[in-house]
């Protein structure tokens, strides 16, 4: 196989695993459908882990994050149901 490679869905079907580790060894191929081009296959860029406390620093929690609101206690004291 060349780097790309133009094949069809038919051949695409009948040699999926073939042209997977193709693909995996770095090639990229493009999928045809009655000669018309309709998708290519190509690898898939490598993700570096993520690590642990890769934001630390980034941002702050105000001190007052967990405080109650002003309008706290009166929500929580008022009826579910308005009285008529």
């Amino acid at each position: 196989m060349t780097d790309d490679d133009h094949i069809t869905v038919r051949d695409l079907r009948g040699h999926m695993a073939e042209h997977l580790r193709h693909v995996r060894a770095g090639g990229s191929i493009t999928i045809t459908s009655h000669g018309q081009p309709v998708a290519r296959l190509v690898p898939v860029a490598p993700q570096a882990p993520r690590r642990a406390g890769f934001m630390r620093g980034a941002f702050t929690v105000p001190a007052d994050f967990d405080d109650p609101l002003p309008d706290m206690d009166a929500s929580i004291a008022a009826p579910l149901m308005p009285r008529k």
